[in-house]
């Protein structure tokens, strides 16, 4: 058992050329087709797309803003566990409190809010 680090982004130097010899966009650079704002720095890689240019009304697709694969394949053991991480934070600006998901999924805050409000007009 051992582990691989395929990744750091933490040599010295660390280009978009070193990157792309290990990633891969099989859907084109989205965002950064627009405005390329990739940077490597302590061990990171970081990107922004403020705001949002790009879209295309294809399946899940349309919500696609930069998406990168493995240029290299890895061997699956017969037996045994293969585990896959990865560390990603993300923020997203010109959010508000009110942002409803288009399938009706209120975010968590206000479920309880929405839920403590529906209580009250019940009770009265």
């Amino acid at each position: 058992m051992g582990i691989h680090v395929y990744d750091d982004f933490d040599r010295p130097g660390y280009s978009l050329a070193d990157y792309a010899e290990k990633w891969f966009a099989p859907f084109g650079l989205g965002e950064m087709g627009v405005n390329d704002t990739r940077v490597f720095g302590g061990g990171c890689l970081n990107l922004s797309a403020v705001p949002f240019q790009t879209a295309a009304d294809v399946s899940v697709n349309d919500h696609l803003k930069y998406f990168a694969v493995s240029t290299q394949t890895f061997p699956v053991p017969e037996d045994g566990t293969l585990v896959l991480s990865a560390d990603v934070k993300a923020s997203t600006s010109g959010t508000g409190v009110r942002l409803v998901h288009r399938l009706g999924y209120r975010l968590p805050a206000l479920r309880a809010a929405a839920h403590h409000g529906h209580r009250q007009r019940h009770e009265s």
